[in-house]
């Protein structure tokens, strides 16, 4: 079906809509127009009767004639009733109207049974004023009854009042039709409306207006036939004779119209399309002759077959000269009758890894030339179509130069992961040499920190005797330098043992309830009599820290002792500033920053960089001037580093030093402050054990004599019953029948050491729950572990400070 077709039936489906719409809507107005006619009409006669009603009953009132035969006809029933009789005779309407009543003077006035439904009505409606209802079946068919009211007004007394008050004229001759009052209804004015002639007339008149609305909508059809004919149609058809001319390839075709609507501007578009068309094609054509051009040079091989039965249609030049074949040799033959694939099935495994895509890249595989040697490529395929035939388009790369180097690749990789096993081998041993030298040197620092210690801790105890023997005074400073030497050379182990247990990984940070200003207390208290000595002042300034709060008070005094050392030692005058800064508070920790302040020579900008480096200091003459291993810095920074905090320096020549270190500290569980050792206050710890625990049963287990003479000594100035052993296994034997109240166990003896023999002891025994305190020169963390492990209380380290061993002593008799 064409447009035209198409346009003229929907026009005509348009105006047959319209027409049954417009017919419609008409029809069902005629009723409507009918009832309005009649109800117009009715008003108007009742408007008229009414007068004359009126009119007619004051004139026979006030004219005073007397009621007879003759002049019966003036009263106003009655002359409604004669003109309502004469009323057909001059009007062919067919309207019937008639004042009438339940209780008429005149018979003729009596009301029928629609009427009196009316006046019922009326009775139950008083404010009503008009009364239609179409009555069906009449003598002259349908018919509109209209009626309205007749009220009682004063003036209808006169005759309708008492009968005794009505005129003579009109009394004497009725018996009815008396006795009402104002305000009640007499009758209604009844007019009947007749539907079927003005109903006939509508329909008339409605048939003949519609006659004329069809012709008028015929003409109208007519008119937008021939405009859209004209400015569509015939120019969609002009169109149409366009597209075929540029689809047949006449691409100089061009429409010979413009116009701004929208068939001008697809004719604009179709010109432009026929222009681009033709643009493409001249491109297209230069691309394929780049493309017959790169087809023809490729390098690689190119062959075009159909995908259905393999038979070749095009192939290049790469192709004859790579696989041996001419080009008259392939065209129009099937490859593997040919026998391009080494074997056919090779064919079908290409077509399933294509499947129903359009591309297959970098697809390995074997190809044969036509002497028959194989040669592997990568080839990538790409359906196509050629004259209404699905088509395989496929570039072949020669691979047997990356095959080949494949190969070498492979035989590579072999030697080098031989290689690389063998210098995992090599690494494996280097790593246990490693480990074994890192036992070797745990081995020797243990030894070492017992061989040094153990002569230190004879030297430390005699000097602790010889103290108690009350030297002179010569004597007593001979004494103190002893002392001071040998403490110095103390500090000198320890730096160094604790740089190796850094080294080693194995110096860690212990949490335990601390107090800074305690901290700083201490110290102050350490460096004051040097600091007296040479007019220093010294201040400790501290901001406001949280309680309970964790740390390593051993490492954080180390730090800040080291720095306050250092300090007293290089500055002459002035004075030194002990700080610490709060930097950062969170609900987990606090992070605090430690300061000593000098006011001494100040260090070059050159040589701060060397300061926190082992060994090294600011100037090599310090150690011929001052002494020292330049090691005390390069502890802190590592301490601070376990603290999670660093450490450094401002300084400037001539104006003093800030060392600092920060930490993190901590926040202990609630009430952790009150666990803090308080500053005892009386009896030192040496006196309370003379008087709380003289005679205490001691066993010494010491191998080394001197060591045993003086712990022997100390321990019976207190009072206590000293036993000593050799060994472990002398001390083995002596707790089998004695009970000790504590023991003193060396960690290195000969026979059994001391962690065998506090194993044995708590197996069984009299002394299995006695405390056992160990005794060693060796200081490391995983020695003191050692002990704990064995079964031991507590850990006591040479040299022996009779300070501290008098309070573990006072804490486990």
């Amino acid at each position: 079906m064409n447009l035209k077709l198409k346009i003229g039936l929907a026009c005509l489906a348009i105006l047959t809509l319209v027409l049954l719409l417009d017919g419609w809507a008409g029809y069902r107005a005629i009723e409507n127009d009918v009832r309005s006619e009649l109800l117009r009409d009715a008003r108007e006669i009742r408007s008229l009767l009414m007068s004359v009603r009126r009119v007619y009953h004051h004139q026979f009132v006030e004219s005073g004639i007397e009621l007879s035969e003759r002049t019966l006809g003036f009263l106003p029933a009655h002359a409604m009733s004669r003109i309502s009789r004469e009323f057909p005779n001059w009007s062919d309407s067919g309207i019937r109207f008639n004042n009438v009543s339940d209780r008429p003077r005149n018979p003729q006035n009596q009301a029928a049974a629609d009427e009196l439904a009316a006046m019922t009505w009326f009775r139950g409606n008083p404010q009503a004023i008009e009364y239609t209802k179409l009555i069906s079946g009449g003598e002259q068919g349908d018919y509109y009854l209209y009626a309205t009211p007749i009220w009682i007004e004063r003036y209808c007394l006169e005759c309708h009042g008492e009968r005794e008050k009505a005129p003579k004229t009109i009394g004497h001759a009725y018996d009815t039709a008396f006795g009402y009052r104002v305000g009640e209804l007499r009758g209604v004015m009844s007019v009947h409306l007749p539907v079927a002639r003005i109903t006939q007339q509508a329909l008339e008149t409605w048939r003949s207006r519609l006659a004329m609305r069809v012709a008028g909508y015929l003409l109208l059809l007519g008119i937008v036939w021939l405009v859209i004919n004209r400015l569509i149609i015939g120019r969609v058809q002009a169109l149409e004779g366009l597209a075929r001319r540029i689809e047949d390839g006449d691409y100089a075709a061009r429409s010979h119209w413009r116009s701004s609507d929208e068939l001008g501007q697809l004719a604009t578009a179709l010109d432009r399309m026929a222009e681009a068309i033709a643009r493409r094609n001249r491109e297209l054509l230069q691309v394929g002759d780049k493309l017959g051009s790169i087809f023809r040079a490729s390098p690689d091989p190119i062959v075009i077959t159909e995908r259905s039965s393999g038979r070749f249609i095009e192939v290049n030049e790469a192709f004859t000269r790579v696989l041996g074949f001419s080009r008259g040799e392939v065209l129009g033959r099937n490859v593997i009758e040919l026998g391009f694939w080494r074997e056919p099935a090779a064919r079908e495994a290409m077509l399933a890894a294509l499947g129903h895509a359009s591309r297959l890249s970098n697809y390995r595989t074997q190809c044969c030339r036509k002497d028959g040697a194989a040669v592997p490529v990568l080839m990538s395929v790409e359906v196509l179509w050629l004259d209404g035939k699905e088509c395989l388009i496929a570039v072949a790369h020669d691979i047997s130069e990356q095959i080949q180097a494949e190969a070498a690749l492979a035989s590579y990789h072999s030697e080098l992961e031989e290689m690389v096993r063998q210098r995992t081998r090599e690494l494996e041993e280097a790593r246990e040499n490693a480990l074994a030298a890192g036992r070797a040197k745990a081995a020797f620092l243990s030894n070492m920190s017992h061989e040094i210690r153990t002569p230190m801790n004879g030297i430390i105890g005699m000097l602790h005797l010889l103290r108690r023997e009350h030297p002179d005074g010569q004597q007593l400073a001979y004494l103190e330098k002893i002392e001071h030497s040998a403490r110095h050379l103390l500090t000198i182990i320890n730096d160094i043992l604790d740089l190796s247990k850094i080294d080693a990984g194995k110096l860690s940070i212990e949490y335990e309830p601390v107090s800074l200003p305690q901290i700083f207390a201490n110290v102050r208290s350490i460096i004051g009599e040097l600091a007296d000595l040479k007019r220093l002042e010294v201040r400790a300034e501290l901001d406001p820290l949280p309680e309970g709060l964790e740390g390593d008070a051993t490492r954080i005094t180390q730090g800040l002792l080291n720095y306050a050392s250092n300090a007293v030692k290089f500055t002459e005058q002035g004075q030194i500033r002990l700080r610490c800064r709060l930097l950062e508070e969170s609900d987990e920790a606090v992070y605090v920053r430690l300061e000593v302040e000098d006011s001494g020579p100040g260090i070059a900008a050159d040589v701060v960089s060397r300061l926190f480096v082992a060994f090294e200091q600011a100037d090599s003459s310090t150690t011929r001037v001052f002494g020292g291993t330049g090691l005390g810095l390069a502890i802190t920074r590592q301490l601070a580093l376990l603290m999670g905090g660093e450490a450094g320096v401002e300084t400037e020549l001539g104006k003093g030093s800030c060392f600092w270190f920060t930490a993190r500290l901590r926040r202990g569980p609630a009430g952790a402050a009150s666990e803090l050792s308080p500053v005892e206050s009386g009896d030192s710890p040496e006196e309370r054990l003379r008087r709380q625990h003289a005679g205490k049963r001691i066993l010494l287990v010491e191998d080394e004599p001197i060591n045993q003479e003086i712990s022997a000594t100390i321990l019976q100035d207190l009072g206590l019953i000293v036993t000593v052993a050799g060994n472990g296994r002398e001390a083995l034997t002596l707790t089998e029948d004695r009970l000790f109240d504590l023991i003193l166990m060396d960690m290195q003896m000969p026979v059994m050491d001391g962690l065998e023999a506090t194993r044995e002891i708590r197996r069984s025994g009299l002394c299995r729950n006695t405390p056992i305190l160990a005794l060693s020169a060796n200081v490391f963390i995983e020695e003191q572990r050692r002990c704990l492990d064995a079964g031991m209380n507590d850990f006591v380290s040479k040299p022996i400070e009779p300070a501290i061993l008098f309070r573990k002593l006072l804490e486990w008799l």
